[in-house]
């Protein structure tokens, strides 16, 4: 009716390997979510540290473009590239 010796050091002996290997587990895990959360808040950081400028713009001073007598195929006609 009672348990032996050996029943009962085997059923010691499986729940701390039990204990031990989810507590390993969870460190592993615990590990990778610090590390996401380390490297979430270092973006969140150089996120605040962009700051975006418009580059300047050079405008466009072709004459012939601006010329409102212009058209692009009559003039691509008369240079002979057709």
């Amino acid at each position: 009716m009672y348990a032996e010796k050996e029943q009962w050091f085997l059923f010691i002996l499986f729940g701390v390997i039990t204990i031990v290997s989810v507590n390993v587990w969870a460190a592993k895990r615990d590990i990778k979510l610090f590390r996401e959360l380390e490297r979430l808040e270092m973006q969140e950081q150089l996120d605040k540290q962009a700051v975006y400028k418009q580059l300047p713009v050079i405008p466009f001073a072709n004459s012939q473009w601006t010329n409102h007598n212009f058209h692009p195929y009559l003039t691509l006609k008369n240079t002979n590239l057709w």
